[in-house]
């Protein structure tokens, strides 16, 4: 659960980062476009992905290549699996930084 929460709070922070990126860049199509239904069908996408990422070791994510035992399969986590996880991370962080950047510059001018 602690990788869940920290991978859930990240992809809101990307959504709060595309919100104001939204609102600041294209300020007539936020007013006019963006609902409230949207903004709850992209916090239901968040926990889902979250979910999902997070907890896929738990689904078996390679218990059935490794050839692992089922009561040992929690406990010896894929390699595949970290890297998969961190390269969501960065590419999060990445998106929040260069967007945070561009919105500084334009706001600065």
């Amino acid at each position: 659960t602690f990788f869940f929460s920290i991978f859930l709070s990240l992809t809101g922070l990307v959504l709060l980062t595309l919100d104001r990126y939204i609102s600041i860049y294209h300020s007539l199509f936020h007013q006019t476009r963006i609902t409230g239904t949207h903004v709850a069908a992209a916090v239901v996408f968040t926990w889902l992905l979250s979910g999902l990422v997070c907890y896929s070791p738990l689904l078996g994510w390679t218990c059935d290549t490794t050839n692992t035992p089922p009561d040992t399969c929690l406990y010896s986590v894929d390699l595949n699996y970290f890297i998969f996880l961190l390269t969501i991370i960065l590419a999060a962080v990445s998106i929040v930084v260069i967007m945070n950047i561009r919105m500084y510059a334009t706001l600065r001018r």
